[in-house]
């Protein structure tokens, strides 16, 4: 890697933190991944893993690996240089019997190290195996992916998994792809039942405009723009980057700025709405506040919203007794397998002795007088 950016070459790189996983250079035709993703354990145990047991990894002092040793010939350096401390009980064992059997002998630096490293070659060649037992068994070359779990999913896709029996959900669901905001729906609603007209919008109209809102009987325009995606001057600097566009502020309020000014050059009534406005006023007009709390739209439910775990409080602050640890079997996956429609305004009761418990927005009322309310 060192030598490539040198050369000023900066090949694609998959990294993992501070760790790199693979390093990949089209040019050259090469690939490094870590053997280490494939099988987790020391260089060392690797030939016991395939049953080589004529290969070992031999012992080398780092700490004395410096530029002024690099030529030394000489007795063998300190035990210490070979930080023996940090082995495991067994290497440990193992090194200081090697170490003493040489006591007096000559030590090559630059053949111990030459030795060394090939030691090192040679076992990693071994991983060669591991790649013929799986093309073998599955047909799947593991060193095309970076980590033993890619390889074991690409082995299951491929022999194991049965055609059209795993649903490809869309990331964004099965409902209506046209991109709207529950707010600008709210807002359109209440203009259209306060003037007692109809406005076109995302959730009934008859065919594609590229308008947000349309009201075909007073030729008007309703532009409801949330504020981080249309570049609010009053929300944001000009120069401050949208992370979710990649253009600045500046430049996506000035397209909102064509737009209005095109479709009213074309003859159009233009209204718009910005964000901030929309919620000073929710805040402000009890009407619409009213309105909006009344409103059939609720947003799309967010799983994430469930997951609130590990709250705790002192209810007793010193109790004297036994305590016993309970690990509950998670329910997510009997809940996910039962579909329950979501009613508008319901009372639901199912009986516990059911195999399943529906999946329900809405609020959870406990027993009076409960002092702990606990849900799985």
């Amino acid at each position: 890697m060192a030598w490539l950016l040198e050369q000023g070459i900066a090949p694609p790189v998959i990294p993992s933190g501070s760790k790199v996983m693979s390093i990949n250079h089209p040019t050259f035709d090469i690939k490094f991944i870590d053997s280490f993703n494939f099988l987790p354990t020391s260089l060392s145990k690797l030939p016991g893993c395939f049953g080589m047991t004529e290969l070992k990894k031999g012992y080398i002092p780092h700490l004395f690996n410096k530029e002024e040793n690099q030529t030394y010939f000489g007795p063998f350096p300190d035990i210490h240089y070979y930080s023996p401390d940090t082995m495991s009980g067994a290497t440990r064992t193992n090194f200081h019997t090697r170490y003493n059997s040489q006591e007096g002998q000559q030590f090559d630096f630059q053949h111990e190290m030459l030795t060394y490293c090939r030691s090192d070659v040679d076992i990693l060649r071994y991983c060669l195996q591991l790649r013929n037992e799986f093309i073998k068994i599955t047909d799947v070359d593991p060193f095309c992916y970076v980590t033993i779990a890619s390889v074991c999913m690409a082995a299951y896709r491929s022999k194991h998994l049965e055609k059209e029996t795993t649903a490809m959900v869309p990331v964004r669901g099965y409902t209506n792809h046209t991109n709207y905001s529950p707010d600008a729906i709210r807002w359109l609603d209440f203009i259209a039942i306060k003037e007692n007209i109809f406005i076109e919008h995302a959730l009934n109209r008859k065919g594609e405009r590229k308008i947000d809102r349309f009201c075909e009987e007073t030729n008007t325009v309703y532009q409801f723009h949330g504020c981080i995606y249309h570049g609010c001057p009053d929300c944001f600097e000009g120069d401050t980057l949208n992370s979710l566009t990649g253009a600045t502020m500046k430049t996506l309020f000035e397209r909102t700025a064509n737009t209005t000014a095109r479709l009213r050059n074309r003859g159009y009534t233009v209204i718009e709405e910005w964000e901030h406005t929309y919620q000073k006023r929710l805040k402000r007009n009890l009407e619409l506040k009213q309105f909006v709390s009344d409103h059939e739209l609720q947003d799309r439910l967010n799983p994430r919203d469930a997951f609130y775990g590990g709250r705790t409080n002192a209810v007793k602050l010193y109790f004297e007794g036994k305590t016993k640890y309970v690990d509950f079997t998670s329910l997510y996956p009997s809940i996910k397998d039962v579909y329950l429609p979501m009613p508008d305004v319901a009372a639901i009761v199912w009986d516990s002795k059911k195999d399943f418990i529906p999946k329900i927005l809405g609020l959870i009322f406990s027993w009076r007088h409960l002092r702990q309310l606990g849900l799985a």
